[in-house]
């Protein structure tokens, strides 16, 4: 199954959080570098909709909010790059634990991997890139 992307828009975040969020470059992020992933967030999208991300999201901590195709709730994800980078919020819904995966393989997004809940992830992944 072919995953398809949304961007609905980039930007930087504002007001007087300066996180900034290290680009995905196959190395560890690092403890200090780690942001919570996995507070809801809502892209209004159906649940049968195909996996989107959009940024910024003001109620996630990295500025990007994931949705799964027929996956709820949608969740916040921060960019990571192996799973130890990717910070669970107290407040979660996901209960399985956060992967660390690749979302989409389109767009600007392509070929990022992103913290989202273990249980939204298919046996295979949700997309490969190479």
């Amino acid at each position: 199954m072919l995953l398809a992307l949304t961007a609905l828009s980039a930007a930087s975040a504002c007001g007087d959080d300066d996180r900034t969020i290290p680009p995905v470059d196959g190395g560890s992020l690092g403890v200090d570098a780690a942001v919570e992933s996995g507070r809801a967030c809502s892209l209004g999208l159906d649940a049968g909709s195909t996996t989107a991300l959009a940024s910024p999201a003001l109620e996630c901590p990295s500025r990007t909010c994931v949705h799964v195709a027929d996956q709820g709730p949608d969740l916040c994800g921060a960019p990571c790059s192996v799973p130890s980078d990717c910070l669970p919020a107290a407040e979660t819904p996901c209960l399985g634990g956060l992967a660390c995966e690749f979302v989409t393989s389109v767009g600007p997004f392509a070929c990022r991997k992103y913290c989202i809940c273990q249980a939204y992830v298919p046996d295979g992944g949700l997309t490969t890139c190479n």
